[in-house]
């Protein structure tokens, strides 16, 4: 990114080691939005994966009962992600080297674990986008066949365009479906349906009997996973976002004042684009339980199999009438794309690293890395069209929910929190409150793992 596009002429040196440089940070609003972007693709990862099916499907079965445990999910889940963006924000570097610098064999584990998650529920994002073109196209192939295609489709575009098309895709087609599940959710709320949602959000700890196998995936799904997180974290560092300190810092290392305050912004900017993101989410969350409560529950729709897609155009077509099933098909269609291409992503990331860590000295220049890349890239393109023969679409992504959002997830963000006290600068460090409910989303989601293991796996 150039100096123009960030609102800032000029670059800071570094006094640390080898000659660095890292952009000034911006100093105005106009300049901070210059910078918005990751988020939106955290959040485009986010709506597609959970949002479209889990919380529908939530509201659908048990109504209004596990709000509280959605907005339980993105509050945690916001802090423990800034958590994880701070590294980088203040090393330049890829979080999992942090964890590398506390064993070596951390973020390899992680990498292995995370490349099973994010394969299964990569097929699931393919296959629900199946059904979809399915129903949309009937008689012509099957909807997993249609899931093959469109993986395949994603694979293409990522291998030509990497991260840049991933980003413009995101803001408008995740919009799209946002704008029109907010309209459809308010249009039906009345001031009993209001009342019974606000319920629901203080009824903290209130599990409906029999719903945990259900309420589990949709934690899981409300915000991101592990490896979304960690991936969001890749993508401050590729946007060149931070001081770039240097993978060799520590909590001891000496900055200037003007780093410590460049740092201190830069970490805004982070939060401001992280906000964005979880409010975008929030709404995608909100509106697609309620549309599922006050539309689907009193009909008894429960949208599920090959199916689903029909069943949830309900959310639509009882508001809005029989054309608004297109806009459906379209909104629908484009944030599950968009979400596949994202989702490959991560599983093709995940992949390079792992490359990295076991293949030492293999990825010197860009072109090297491309090249590594794009090996992984039809890798994850071809375990996605294997997943996508064995399993229907909801049972993938309730597995990838699981695995990702609540076993890995407060891993992750306990190694990060241990390595960022051990290899940040104190001044640059989260303290008070913010480390406080850090470690507490850290330690619930942790209680939630273990249910997890016990009663699911």
């Amino acid at each position: 990114m150039s100096d123009l596009q960030t609102g800032n002429m000029n670059n800071v040196q570094l006094n640390l080691g080898e000659k660095k440089r890292y952009m000034a940070p911006p100093n105005t609003w106009r300049g901070v939005l210059t910078f918005i972007g990751p988020g939106a693709v955290l959040a485009a990862l986010a709506v597609g994966g959970g949002e479209l099916v889990m919380n529908p499907r939530a509201g659908a079965m048990f109504g209004f009962a596990l709000a509280w445990l959605v907005l339980m999910g993105l509050f945690f889940k916001y802090f423990i992600t800034s958590e994880i963006g701070r590294y980088p924000i203040v090393s330049g570097g890829n979080v999992l080297d942090s964890w590398a610098r506390m064993h070596p064999a951390l973020p390899i584990t992680f990498d292995i674990a995370a490349l099973v998650a994010r394969g299964v529920s990569v097929a699931g994002n393919g296959l629900t986008l199946g059904t979809i073109l399915f129903w949309a196209f009937p008689n012509t192939i099957s909807h997993a066949s249609w899931a093959i295609l469109m993986t395949i489709v994603s694979g293409i575009i990522l291998y030509i365009g990497l991260y840049n098309v991933l980003e413009k895709i995101s803001l408008v087609m995740v919009g799209i479906m946002i704008i029109a599940v907010v309209i459809c959710a308010v249009a039906v709320m009345t001031a009993q349906t209001w009342g019974e949602f606000f319920t629901g959000l203080v009824s903290i700890g209130k599990i409906p009997s029999g719903s945990l196998k259900d309420a589990l995936p949709l934690l899981g799904w409300s915000g991101e996973g592990a490896i979304g997180t960690i991936l969001y974290a890749a993508w401050l560092q590729e946007r060149g976002h931070g001081i770039k300190v240097g993978n060799n810092v520590t909590k001891d290392t000496k900055l200037s004042e003007q780093e410590i305050k460049d740092g201190k912004s830069w970490l805004r900017v982070m939060k401001t684009d992280l906000s964005i993101s979880f409010v975008i989410q929030g709404l995608a969350c909100f509106a697609f339980m309620i549309a599922g409560a006050v539309i689907l529950r009193p009909l008894g729709i429960v949208p599920e199999g090959s199916s689903l897609a029909t069943e949830q155009a309900r959310l639509f077509t009882e508001v809005l009438g029989p054309w608004a099933q297109q806009l459906f098909i379209l909104g629908a269609a484009a944030a599950m794309f968009t979400t596949l291409m994202v989702a490959i992503d991560c599983e093709t990331r995940i992949g390079q690293d792992l490359f990295k860590r076991l293949k030492k000295n293999v990825m010197q220049t860009e072109a090297d890395r491309i090249k590594v890349y794009r090996g992984f890239l039809i890798f994850s393109v071809i375990i996605t069209v294997i997943f996508s023969k064995v399993a229907a679409p909801l049972t993938l992504l309730k597995f990838g929910a699981v695995f990702d959002g609540v076993i890995l997830l407060p891993i992750a963000g306990y190694l990060t929190y241990r390595a960022n006290k051990k290899f940040i600068p104190e001044a640059l460090q989260s303290k008070g409150a913010w480390a406080a409910i850090t470690l507490l989303g850290i330690g619930v989601l942790s209680i939630f793992a273990v249910l997890a293991l016990v009663y699911l796996y």
